[in-house]
């Protein structure tokens, strides 16, 4: 998201753009498709241009020429017209009469009807009806129920179905469960959810297999209840251009020139290794850095499974780190001119040198002593440690 004070691009987006929002139930011809795409871009584009955002590009110090953004030059990658969603969720309510029906939320309330949802990839799409027909007469799943999630992968070949209550369903919930998972066939996996308790019947996890334009098929553990690009379509070709991006950077460098030494990446929010995984060969060093513990421990398995070694993967804020290494570089940058101001020193009033080395130990000490401070009894600390 691309913020300008306390306006964001989606929120002037929102005023700018109007119509263009198919309907729920009504997939877009390709012609219409592609017209409401184009439509977007020069949306995007004139905000980009209205806004004083710096130049992308190096250029002279004295020049002082605002970057103007083309719409010619930008990477436009489309999505599929239908079944490209691979997570889902809906608002289950029972109807007039007697069936249960899907909604989504529509100003903060679920009022959208949304039975047919075209949007959703092929292995959400064929589950649905038969998920209400189930519901409509099964109460063990159906008694306190308001909301479904579904997760699937491109194939269609794994689905985690999550039924979401308000209160403990009876005991009869999992003979139940596993009835449903009979029913949809194998590959699908049937999980409860309330008020901080689970049950399920399989995994809670889809493995997702994305092909790249260089021929890489890159495997992922995609956990229900944690983030993940929604669409995968589309996740494919944006992995494709961030390294085709990292090697037009590695070619110009920073003022044109071939890049030299070691190529090293901090990822903040790296999530579950989505782009991590992608980029991995592209450097020779990675740090990804997540908050979720979940989303850290896919993110490792993840890297395991496409065999890739050479990143640190660190359960920790991405503020607080990046703070640390601020911090960090800030007191090795002091340290280092105090050296080279040593010998300018000498010839000073020895009383007043020694008052002035006398503050700088004392402050350097409390600095240390309040470094200790932060560390101490923090077990992710010592990950921290590892990594710098």
């Amino acid at each position: 998201a691309i913020s300008h004070g306390k306006e964001t691009m989606s929120s002037w987006c929102e005023d700018q753009v109007h119509g263009g929002n198919w309907p729920i139930n009504i997939v877009a011809s390709q012609d219409d498709y592609d017209h409401d795409l184009s439509r977007r871009v020069r949306t995007l584009i004139r905000f980009l241009n209205e806004r004083s955002l710096p130049p992308l590009r190096p250029q002279d110090a004295s020049q002082e020429q605002q970057e103007t953004f083309r719409e010619e030059e930008a990477a436009v990658f489309a999505s599929p017209i239908s079944h490209y969603r691979a997570r889902c969720r809906f608002a289950v309510k029972r109807a007039e009469d007697g069936k249960f029906r899907y909604f989504l939320w529509d100003n903060g309330a679920p009022n959208a009807l949304a039975d047919d949802f075209p949007a959703a990839c092929k292995g959400i799409y064929t589950k649905m009806g038969p998920l209400l027909d189930t519901l409509s007469s099964d109460p063990s799943l159906s008694s306190g129920l308001r909301a479904v999630n579904f997760l699937t992968n491109k194939e269609g070949d794994q689905t985690v179905v999550t039924l979401t209550y308000d209160s403990p369903p009876p005991a009869t919930w999992i003979l139940s469960a596993k009835s449903l998972c009979s029913s949809f066939g194998e590959g699908c996996s049937v999980l409860g959810r309330w008020k901080g308790n689970l049950q399920q019947e399989g995994n809670d996890f889809v493995i997702e297999r994305l092909h790249l334009e260089d021929r890489r098929e890159l495997r992922y553990k995609q956990v229900e209840g944690s983030f993940s690009n929604p669409n995968p379509y589309v996740n494919e070709k944006a992995l494709g251009w961030l390294c085709a991006c990292v090697d037009e950077a590695r070619k110009q460098g920073a003022r044109g020139e071939a890049t030299a030494g070691r190529s090293c990446l901090l990822e903040l929010f790296c999530g579950n290794g989505n782009h991590t995984c992608a980029l991995a060969s592209k450097f020779e060093e990675i740090v990804a850095v997540e908050i979720n513990p979940v989303l850290c421990e896919a993110a490792v398995e993840n890297l395991g499974m496409n065999e890739v070694g050479n990143v640190e993967v660190v359960c920790l804020p991405s503020e607080k780190f990046s703070t640390r290494i601020l911090r960090d570089k800030f007191y090795v940058r002091r340290r280092r001119k105090g050296k080279r101001e040593e010998g300018r020193k000498e010839g000073e009033d020895s009383k007043g040198g020694e008052r002035r080395e006398w503050k700088e130990e004392k402050k350097e000490q409390e600095q240390e002593h309040q470094k200790a401070k932060e560390e101490q009894g923090e077990e992710q600390e010592e990950q921290e440690e590892r990594v710098f």
